[in-house]
Formats: structure tokens, C-alpha cells, sequence
């Protein structure tokens, strides 16, 4: 499930990423601090289910509501709120839930169990295979980027699930000790490059609405790939069978993942 997250309390935002996560830790949550920030997301992004807070500085959510039902008629809204006043506006709208700060585990799985328009499965262009060997595939042909180290760019982005990545936190992962390099300089402009590259070759097949750039970060719309990692959080018998024990086997950096998959076999 594909989830959007809004609170312009960043504290609040990651509580309930949190909640959700222990709820069913296959679902994907996507983090927004304001709506501005919100409806870009929407508009490159096929979310299945919006938690909204109500009380934001430039737009309240029952507006932002409305903007995303413009975007994606069947998105389901959830309002996330203190104030307990605003349930007439909200239930005018035809939302999946109106829940009360602090809401609980309980109330929230509630909500899920019982949403307006039932979460289903499309047929999706973009496959990804994360055990073994990472590779991925549009209309069943192999990726083919101008960079190679574009491929491990995109598996990063894979392995974060939508979670937007700074260029920071990328340096980080793609090239350890980058802080420390003597050419930081040469490697945040050679990034630069990478991610040209990666939202060029997506935009060229027809499919910009999978790379999702934005203030915060670059991150990958999980909605529209078929992904064996994605499939086995979603408890897919075929993707637990099709593990054996090897995620993204040429980035070291997954070996972290690649335990937390082994403890859930």
C-alpha cells in the first residue's frame, strides 16, 4: 500500500510513519511538511491512501484534501487532527477516516480495514529484481542507462522504498568516506549526472512519474514497480519462496537489508 503522510510537524509526520509500519511493515510511506510539498508529490506519485493533518500554516487540510481528490478521484483521505470540529467538513468530502490526535494503533488499522475505495493491484511496466543480482526491467527489456553506476543509484532508491534520499545521504551510501575525498567536489557534480541520467532514461520511456524529485530528496514511486523485495514485505508467497538468502548481491551496502530479510524468513 502507498501511503502519503502530511503534518507540518516533522515529530507527528514520523510517529505515525511508525505506527504504520509496525501495523504492516510493507507499507510505504511517503513523508510531506507541507502542502505545497504534498500535491507535487501527488502529482508524480499514485498514492493509495492520504493521512492529512488539518491545522497547517499556508493550507489547512480539508483544501489540500480537495486537491489531491482533483489529482486521483479514488484516493482515499484520512484526517489525522486535534481539532474534533472540522468532522462535518471532513465527512462532506466522503473520507475513509477522521481520527483524533493521538490516535491510536488500533484506531488507525481500524481506518485501513475500512477504506472508502479498496486498495487493488494494476499491472505494472516496471519490474525489479532484488534477490540474486539487481536488475531491472520496462516491458521486459533490461534498463540500459548512459552511466553504470546509474544502475546503483536506482537500486539505492529501491532499497529505501520511497523514502526521499538526500544528495548527502546518497554520497554517503554510493561512494563511503565521500566527506573525506579530496574530489567531494568532482563526486556531487558526477551525481548530478547520475540522477540527469536516471530521470532522462525513465522520462524517455514514457514513465517520468517514477523518479519523484523534489526539496527534500529523490525517491522512486514504489506504486507503479513490480518488486520481489516490495512482494515479499507484502507477504507473496512467491517472493518468500524466491528468496535464498541474497539481496543486491554486487552492493555491499545491502548486506543491512539483506539481514533484516533473513530475520524475516
Amino acid at each position: 500500500m502507498n501511503i502519503l503522510i502530511v503534518d507540518d510537524k516533522e515529530l507527528a509526520a514520523l510517529d505515525l510513519k511508525d505506527e504504520l509500519e509496525e501495523i504492516n511493515n510493507s507499507y510505504r510511506c511517503t513523508l510531506a511538511f507541507s502542502s505545497k510539498d504534498a500535491l507535487e508529490l501527488a502529482k508524480n506519485n499514485s498514492f493509495d491512501v492520504a493521512f492529512l493533518d488539518i491545522e497547517m500554516p499556508e493550507s489547512n487540510g480539508i483544501d489540500l484534501a480537495s486537491k489531491l481528490q482533483a489529482i486521483k478521484k479514488n484516493i482515499n483521505i484520512i484526517f489525522v487532527t486535534g481539532h474534533s470540529e472540522y468532522a462535518i467538513q471532513a465527512l462532506e468530502l466522503y473520507v475513509s477516516g477522521f481520527l483524533i490526535k493521538p490516535a491510536s494503533k488500533r484506531e488507525i488499522k481500524k481506518a485501513l480495514e475500512n477504506l472508502r475505495y479498496p486498495v487493488g493491484k494494476i499491472s505494472k511496466r516496471i519490474k525489479i529484481n532484488c534477490f540474486g543480482t539487481f536488475a531491472a526491467f520496462v516491458d521486459g527489456k533490461p534498463l540500459e542507462f548512459k552511466r553504470k553506476k546509474t544502475l546503483e543509484l536506482l537500486a539505492f532508491l529501491v532499497d529505501q522504498r520511497g523514502i526521499p534520499c538526500s544528495n548527502g545521504s546518497i554520497l554517503s551510501v554510493l561512494w563511503e568516506d565521500a566527506h573525506l575525498d579530496d574530489n567531494i567536489i568532482q563526486k556531487k557534480s558526477y551525481l548530478r549526472t547520475l540522477i540527469a541520467d536516471l530521470r532522462n532514461t525513465f522520462s524517455e520511456l514514457g514513465l517520468s512519474e517514477f523518479i519523484i524529485k523534489t526539496n527534500t530528496g529523490i525517491s522512486i514511486n514504489t506504486g507503479i514497480c513490480d518488486c520481489d523485495y516490495y512482494n515479499f514485505l507484502d507477504r507473496d508467497p512467491i517472493a518468500i519462496s524466491s528468496y535464498k538468502g541474497l539481496y543486491m548481491v554486487q552492493y555491499s551496502w545491502g548486506e543491512y537489508t539483506n539481514g533484516n530479510l533473513m530475520n524475516m524468513q
